[in-house]
């Protein structure tokens, strides 16, 4: 707690920065984040996933959801989607990250979608992993906004 605490994405390089400096983010952390930075990924599910299938309804939260199940196309890891039986919109995402400790579960909870320019989005998501869990809250989303280059490259280390 009170601590800062920043992760950045450059397209290409991830890092994290914390009180103990920058680190360059690799391995299974890059292409999580990676994954996290496309933001156009689930608007085609048949080409982000294979084998999709509804196998079953299960409550998230207040809510009844279908649960979608299907392979990444990119990596072929089984994730669990599920959709809210009324409103169609995406509350939860769950799969089992490879770790050497063996399978551990991730989750990413969906809430509070509000309309932005017609389309309905998170103001809300929250994160559940093993070595993380964070949650992330929109106060207002923008589209089609310019963003400086600069705001995703990776900090320059201060001196100690």
């Amino acid at each position: 707690f009170g601590s800062a605490f920043s992760i950045g994405f450059d397209g290409t390089n991830g890092w994290s920065q914390s009180d103990q400096g920058i680190r360059e983010l690799d391995g299974a952390h890059l292409s999580r984040l990676k994954q996290e930075a496309d933001f156009s990924s689930s608007l085609n599910l048949r080409e982000k996933y294979q084998n999709l299938r509804v196998i079953g309804k299960l409550p998230v939260g207040d809510h009844q959801a279908y649960v979608v199940q299907g392979n990444l196309s990119a990596d072929k890891r089984l994730e669990r989607l599920f959709f809210d039986t009324e409103s169609g919109l995406l509350l939860r995402i769950f799969f089992r990250e490879t770790t050497p400790l063996g399978p551990l579960p991730e989750e990413t909870d969906f809430d509070d979608y509000r309309d932005v320019n017609g389309i309905k989005l998170p103001f809300s998501v929250l994160h559940l992993g093993s070595d993380r869990s964070y949650k992330d809250v929109c106060s207002e989303i923008l589209q089609n906004t310019p963003v400086d280059d600069a705001r995703f490259g990776r900090p320059v280390d201060s001196p100690k």
